[in-house]
């Protein structure tokens, strides 16, 4: 058992240390994003209902599903020759038996404290916005040095969302540390 969450592990640290440098969706990085318009994140189809990306910082979502992470991971596993083994233990990371769908969530703020994922909740509900159907306080992730010419801390996270779900769902993340502006909703249609 532990073996097996040591190979997750590293698959998963792997997979987002591979995404972060240089394969972040540009979309997901963008500020311009305002409420009540859709952008296509990873070729997927994400509205914004609620919250909006201003001084205090940005705050968006892509997601992917199980089935377009995998095709990513035998592309790399081609071009990078890995071994069968190495391949058959990364694609089972993304088992689209477990996992709906992955969320990317990129965010900006002025201060290293307040871009740490660990101020963020994100809940999953229904197709009528009524029923929880999954929520996670994300763990700390201590945030990126901003860029040069910028005083923003940026931060990215992907998280997992459990299998069984279709159809429209709405996600909301929560910035628990802000009371302005601290609620932001999208849809999406997996």
């Amino acid at each position: 058992m532990k073996k097996i969450k040591k190979i997750l592990f590293t698959i998963v640290c792997f997979l987002t240390g591979t995404i972060v440098h240089g394969q972040i969706d540009r979309n997901l990085m963008m500020g311009n994003w305002r409420e009540g318009k859709g952008k296509y994140i990873y070729t997927n189809f994400v509205f914004r209902h609620e919250g909006r990306n201003d001084i205090g910082g940005v705050t968006n979502i892509g997601y992917q599903t199980p089935q377009q992470l995998q095709s990513e991971i035998l592309e790399k596993a081609n071009n990078q020759m890995w071994n069968k083994e190495k391949t058959e233990q990364t694609l089972r990371a993304f088992d689209p038996k477990k996992i709906s769908f992955i969320i990317h969530f990129y965010l900006t703020r002025l201060t290293i404290n307040a871009a740490n994922t660990e101020n963020f909740t994100l809940i999953v509900m229904d197709s009528l916005n009524q029923n929880e159907l999954y929520r996670k306080q994300l763990d700390s992730n201590v945030p990126e040095i901003p860029s040069y010419g910028s005083s923003y801390w940026w931060n990215y996270d992907m998280i997992d969302v459990p299998g069984g779900m279709s159809g429209k769902v709405y996600i909301y993340i929560i910035d628990n540390r802000s009371r302005d502006n601290n609620r932001f909703l999208f849809e999406i249609n997996l």
